[in-house]
């Protein structure tokens, strides 16, 4: 009998993540939190789409509860009221996403620059204060104590934490000693090996990967006005992507001030923003965490000089895998050489080092995880249907 699986999305962009759980033993349902979206695909076609009320969560928590495990991709306030409020029968997966508990303590993953752009005048933070509690009183007013959830309580609640690192397990694990046990996520490979770059005198470099301001821009776009060579290079920030900030109009207003520095503010089908990787020769993500990993693995397959900050758990796991990983100071000596673009031998080692990522540890062997994971837990409970 096959295991049903229930998957709790808020961003429909990332309801692909269902590949690597699709198999024989696997009955998928996907259930998204929002409207549904233009972009259509196989998965969204399929996908449940109910609108944030209390009584479509209540309907989400009974079709959960006639299943036997729920995958909550990421833990935002109301996958956290429907975590605790599921039967102790239902074994819970958290597919980690990085915000939850990065944004507990975001000031650590900022660099100086940005904790100053981050801080507001008074008139505005006096603003932005009655604003929220404006807000806060409504939404308690629709949602009642659906918006108070206890996040350790929730964490006590959920089986297994799903990632991509054990690097980066075991630095949270030190920070939140309550963490479930870990089960590794199987890397999908975007595509075939790419070394097609553009035939232009200068050379492209991708600076982060959305308006967040965990990407610490500001540091690499002084980085780049502290060099004379700088015209040598054309600079894309993509910021098309994320909340509109005090800070991500402070990075806009710095990569104004280069005239080689080009903000990328409309979206793009993902052919395009392939092809944007595919005609640039680095990039750079001045994170002090982990995240931009999907603009990593392009990359990757893109052949590109991959800079990442030192403090990034991810700089470590990818080492640890034998790639070639560059630092934020290898960047700036980079710059100043030229020395910015990997040799075709050095970006095919990288991708042949990431094919042995994905084939050693496959969908397959993801799946053998979870099932070894959560095993007699669940094996029980197949014959029950929804």
């Amino acid at each position: 009998m096959k295991i049903r699986v229930i998957h709790i999305h808020s961003n429909p962009l990332f309801i692909n993540d269902i590949k690597r759980f699709e198999g024989s033993d696997f009955l998928n349902t996907v259930i998204v939190l929002g409207k549904k979206i233009k972009f259509q695909n196989h998965y969204s076609e399929n996908a449940i789409f109910f609108k944030r009320t209390p009584r479509n969560i209540n309907k989400i928590i009974c079709i959960c509860n006639k299943s036997n495990l729920v995958v909550l991709h990421d833990l935002d306030w109301v996958k956290k009221k429907i975590a605790i409020s599921l039967s102790s029968e239902i074994m819970i997966a958290w597919r980690f996403y990085g915000y939850e508990l990065y944004s507990l303590n975001a000031n650590t993953y900022y660099t100086e620059l940005t904790k100053n752009t981050e801080k507001k005048v008074l008139f505005k933070a006096l603003f932005q204060n009655i604003f929220e509690r404006a807000f806060g009183l409504v939404s308690y007013i629709k949602w009642g104590n659906y918006l108070y959830t206890d996040f350790n309580k929730v964490i006590k609640r959920v089986n297994y934490f799903l990632g991509y690192s054990i690097e980066e397990y075991d630095y949270l694990k030190k920070l939140h000693p309550e963490l479930p046990p870990f089960i590794k996520l199987s890397i999908e490979l975007t595509g075939a090996f790419s070394f097609c770059k553009s035939l232009s005198a200068k050379s492209r470099i991708v600076i982060g990967n959305n308006r967040s301001p965990y990407n610490n821009h500001l540091d690499i776009i002084e980085l780049i006005k502290s060099y004379n060579n700088s015209e040598n290079y054309e600079f894309i920030l993509p910021f098309n992507y994320g909340v509109v900030t005090n800070y991500s109009k402070d990075v806009i207003k710095a990569a104004s001030q280069c005239i080689n520095v080009k903000i990328l503010d409309k979206m793009l089908s993902f052919a395009e923003y392939n092809n944007m990787f595919n005609q640039s020769q680095a990039i750079i993500i001045n994170s002090h965490k982990q995240m931009a990993l999907g603009n990593i693995f392009i990359a990757i397959q893109n052949g590109l000089k991959i800079y990442l900050n030192k403090s990034n758990e991810i700089f470590l796991w990818l080492r640890n895998s034998g790639l070639k990983i560059y630092s934020i100071e290898d960047f700036a000596k980079d710059l100043l050489s030229g020395n910015i673009k990997l040799s075709y031998s050095d970006a095919k080692e990288n991708y042949d080092k990431f094919v042995l990522m994905s084939t050693s540890y496959n969908n397959s062997h993801f799946r053998g995880a979870l099932m070894k994971g959560f095993g007699f837990a669940i094996s029980d409970r197949t014959s029950s249907s929804i």
